[in-house]
């Protein structure tokens, strides 16, 4: 999602707890299932404050992870207590549920691809 970000009002960077991790995807092939692996740690998180132009003035705040790998669009934040959060697809209780439902996208994928 693009937040027009010219109307930003605060940036504060601040540490993250132990146990927060990147978390990313590899699809399943021939030999594999696919599967869920930890690609590094959440050292901190940027907090920004925008203002929306939408007539209101209304706020929204958006919390970016900060690693020493990259963050790439369509990975998942595991939290210290083991749920995990995939941005703009919701919230899961595990690792599990997460791959569940990246081998779910993967075989609607591979599905419409056949047709």
């Amino acid at each position: 999602m693009k937040i027009p970000r010219s109307r930003r009002i605060s940036v504060t960077v601040i540490p993250a707890q132990p146990g927060w991790k990147i978390l990313r995807w590899v699809p399943a092939d021939e030999q594999t299932e696919g599967e869920v692996y930890c690609s590094g740690d959440v050292i901190a998180f940027q907090i920004e404050v925008f203002q929306r132009d939408d007539g209101e003035g209304s706020l929204c705040t958006i919390a970016t992870p900060i690693s020493l790998v990259d963050v790439e669009d369509g990975e998942a934040i595991e939290k210290p207590d083991g749920r995990v959060t995939l941005p703009l697809a919701g919230d899961f209780e595990s690792r599990e549920d997460l791959t569940k439902y990246w081998l779910s996208i993967q075989k609607l994928r591979q599905a419409r691809g056949a047709a």
